[in-house]
């Protein structure tokens, strides 16, 4: 109950702080509007672009102004100019790849990479993609587990993406406070098990069929 308070709070705080709507410059309607914001499962400190869509598996995702996308992800704001490097807070309460969460985006020189915490279970996010050639790309990941794989871009609009890796399930257990709704994670108990990721998505302006 309480970290379902907290998520709510959060994506309100959230929604409230980012600014009006803007529209894209109308040159960009045509073109590519680049590809997902996530890794496989952990987010990056960015946004897909002003009043662009994504669609796909599992990505519907929504941009309805500068730095904040909405969709099945759940929300994310990113915030520029508050610490020394640029950092998105979120909440994940659909998928919960991530629950509610803050990462940021750490020099890489040429490749990108993000370091961030989450609320529960295991606490550490990290996310690292290097461009490989013109449309593929290497993500490796740490979340519950770790996943490598490759993004394609088949078409300016169009990404596929698979991967393979070891996902960590544990037993959530009660402590002596139970009666205050607090519980831990038991770390002694948790297992690694293998398993796959298969993604795709279609990107594009809202504009270029509304306007």
């Amino acid at each position: 109950m309480r970290r379902n308070v907290f998520l709510i709070a959060l994506a309100v705080s959230v929604a409230l702080a980012a600014p009006a709507c803007v529209a894209p410059d109308a040159a960009a309607l045509g073109g590519s509007t680049g590809a997902p914001s996530w890794y496989f499962t952990v987010p990056k400190a960015s946004t897909i672009q002003p009043r662009s869509f994504m669609i796909g598996l599992p990505y519907i995702e929504y941009s309805p102004t500068q730095n904040l996308e909405v969709g099945l992800h759940g929300l994310k704001y990113r915030l520029e100019g508050v610490t020394a490097y640029p950092f998105a807070l979120g909440v994940d309460p659909i998928l919960s790849f991530a629950y509610a969460y803050a990462v940021w985006e750490l020099p890489a020189g040429s490749d990108d990479m993000t370091l961030g915490v989450k609320v529960s279970p295991l606490f550490l996010l990290f996310g690292f993609e290097k461009q490989l050639n013109d449309n593929v790309s290497f993500i490796a990941e740490v979340n519950d587990g770790a996943l490598a794989g490759l993004r394609v871009q088949i078409d300016p609009n169009w990404h596929v993406e698979f991967g393979a890796g070891v996902a960590a399930y544990g037993v959530w257990r009660a402590d002596p406070f139970e009666h205050r709704g607090i519980h831990h994670y038991d770390f002694d108990n948790i297992d690694f098990e293998p398993t796959i990721w298969a993604g795709f998505a279609y990107s594009d302006f809202i504009g270029k069929y509304t306007e």
